[in-house]
C-alpha cells in the first residue's frame, strides 16, 4: 500500500469520524429541543393548576374565620370528642366484629 493510499483511506476515515460527530450532535441537539419544548408544554399546562390551588387557599381563609366565629365547634377535633362514648351493650361494633370473623371461619378463609 502506498502513501497516497493510506491517506486516503484515512482521510476517509476521519470524514466518516467527523460525519459520525455531526450526526451526533444533531441528535443532540433535537433532543434538547424536544425537551424544551416539553417542559414549556408542562409548565403551560401545571401553572394554571397550581394558582388555581393557591388562590383557592387565599379564598378560603377568609371563609374558615367566618366559619370559626359563627360555628366554634366545627372543626373534626371538636366534633370527636363532643361525640358521647357508647356503653359495650349499646355498640354494635363488637357484634359486627364477631359476625365478621364467624362468616370468615364458615368460608375457611381464616
Amino acid at each position: 500500500m502506498n502513501q497516497a493510499t493510506r491517506v486516503a483511506i484515512s482521510g476517509g476515515a476521519n470524514e466518516a469520524a467527523q460525519q459520525s460527530q455531526v450526526v451526533r450532535r444533531s441528535w443532540l441537539l433535537w433532543l434538547v429541543v424536544v425537551a424544551a419544548a416539553l417542559s414549556i408544554l408542562a409548565i403551560s399546562f401545571a401553572w394554571p393548576l397550581v394558582w388555581a390551588v393557591i388562590d383557592g387557599k387565599a379564598q378560603l381563609v377568609p371563609v374558615v374565620r367566618e366559619t370559626d366565629a359563627l360555628e366554634p365547634h366545627w372543626r373534626r377535633e371538636y366534633l370527636v370528642a363532643s361525640v358521647p362514648e357508647l356503653s359495650p351493650v349499646e355498640n354494635g361494633w363488637h357484634r359486627l366484629e364477631e359476625l365478621v370473623r364467624r362468616y370468615d371461619r364458615v368460608r375457611g378463609t381464616v
